[in-house]
């Protein structure tokens, strides 16, 4: 566990040069993010449940989270939470790329990490 319950980071959206199109990442990956990751988080124990989440984007977010095995998930959903979460994370780098439906987006964001369950 950690302290402060949900954590926060916070960031700022592009805009980018070049941003890459994550259409192609699967049936709920829409919009653009940066070349670079947004935030690296590295998980120091395997977690039972984990979440990461965007929050206070003014606009439609994506967020994109590929873990040490290269496994890929993707969230840019019509809420205004786009979120990732499963029930086991491994522990290791995990790399986090937030962007947006528009390519030209710019806008600053905060980044929610919990591991509790909770209702969004």
């Amino acid at each position: 566990g950690f302290l402060p319950e949900p954590r926060w980071s916070a960031g700022q959206l592009g805009p980018e040069e070049r941003p890459v199109d994550v259409g192609g990442l699967g049936d709920s990956c829409r919009g653009y993010v940066p070349v670079r990751p947004s935030h690296v988080l590295r998980l120091q124990d395997d977690l039972d449940f984990f979440q990461i989440y965007v929050a206070d984007a003014p606009e439609r977010a994506t967020l994109v989270v590929v873990g040490p095995d290269a496994s890929v998930a993707c969230d840019s959903a019509a809420g205004d939470r786009p979120h990732v979460d499963r029930a086991a994370w491994p522990a290791g780098l995990y790399r986090v790329w937030v962007g947006a439906h528009r390519a030209d987006a710019a806008f600053p964001y905060r980044l929610g990490l919990s591991e509790i369950r909770r209702v969004r």
